[in-house]
């Protein structure tokens, strides 16, 4: 970590590839210590409840460090622990608050644009419609269903999730900050960013895609292959393949990108909290993260 005195770099925001690349960065220098924790993390989720709580607890553990390496005072596990030892019920409520909100948000619109196409349908009878020319309407209801997915199950979870994002991180890196101050604060940081928040997830998603689907093609190969080995297995391939694998899956991918994650998730809230106090970002490299405090 070096010292940079050019004021310009409070006033500059980090660009949405700038933050997902120090994201990524951050995580593969510390590669063993994030991943370490991460999959502690997964483990606890065997154990109902506490086990939850756990595991936001330690996500938010990794955000904390890397919190602490963009500001140069790094810290150890071992020190950053006593930030979430007594907040396990925050961490828990938080958890809870940041998965159903957008979801009961997200439902709500399913359910008007139920109703709206309900009436539609039965004003204008949109199954047995055809256009001028005697054009298949179910042509452009197909299209229209397809944007309505992108819409609601894609585009409209992240946009009521976008203010939550960071939600997690003034309990762990903050003083004495309730539940109602950390959502608030995530707010606050993120009212005019929503689209800016949007891009860095679905970026962040779209480079991790790759890993994802070559993970799932050889854990899929490899429980094809095994399966035969043992005839009188008692799980059915339904089970195997429509439950255990999807979880399975679900429990790899979590455990390797959830580090990078909320390493971006660190950056993000880095930027934020650098435009209102007046920390700057020298990013001359893509491999050296450098910071300075000017408050």
């Amino acid at each position: 970590m070096s010292e940079n005195s050019n004021p310009q770099y409070s006033l500059q925001q980090i660009s949405v590839g700038n933050i997902v690349n120090l994201g990524v960065n951050l995580y593969r220098a510390h590669l063993k210590q994030y991943f370490k924790l991460s999959l502690i993390a997964h483990l606890w989720l065997l154990v109902p409840i506490y086990g939850y709580a756990k595991f936001y607890a330690l996500a938010a553990l990794i955000s904390r460090l890397a919190f602490c390496e963009l500001i140069g005072q790094p810290e150890s596990p071992k020190i950053a622990r006593s930030k979430i030892k007594n907040q396990l019920l925050k961490f828990l409520l938080t958890g809870i608050f940041v998965t159903l909100i957008p979801l009961i948000q997200t439902f709500g619109v399913l359910v008007l644009f139920s109703v709206i196409y309900a009436l539609l349908n039965l004003i204008f009878d949109l199954r047995n419609l055809t256009l001028p020319g005697n054009i298949d309407y179910l042509i452009f209801i197909r299209i229209g269903y397809f944007l309505i997915f992108i819409v609601v199950y894609i585009l409209l979870p992240l946009w009521f999730y976008s203010p939550l994002f960071l939600t997690d991180l003034p309990l762990v890196i903050e003083d004495n900050v309730s539940l109602s101050q950390t959502i608030k604060q995530s707010r606050q940081l993120i009212k005019k960013s929503r689209k800016r928040i949007i891009s860095i997830i679905l970026v962040s998603f779209l480079i991790t895609l790759p890993t994802i689907i070559i993970i799932w093609i050889v854990v899929r190969l490899f429980l094809t292959l095994v399966l035969p080995i043992f005839p009188k297995l008692i799980l059915s391939n339904s089970l195997l393949f429509g439950t255990l694998f999807p979880i399975f899956l679900s429990f790899i991918n979590g455990v390797i990108f959830m580090p990078m994650w909320q390493a971006i998730k660190a950056v993000v809230y880095f930027d934020f909290i650098s435009q209102r106090e007046g920390w700057g970002l020298n990013l001359r490299s893509p491999n050296i993260i450098e910071t300075n405090n000017e408050s």
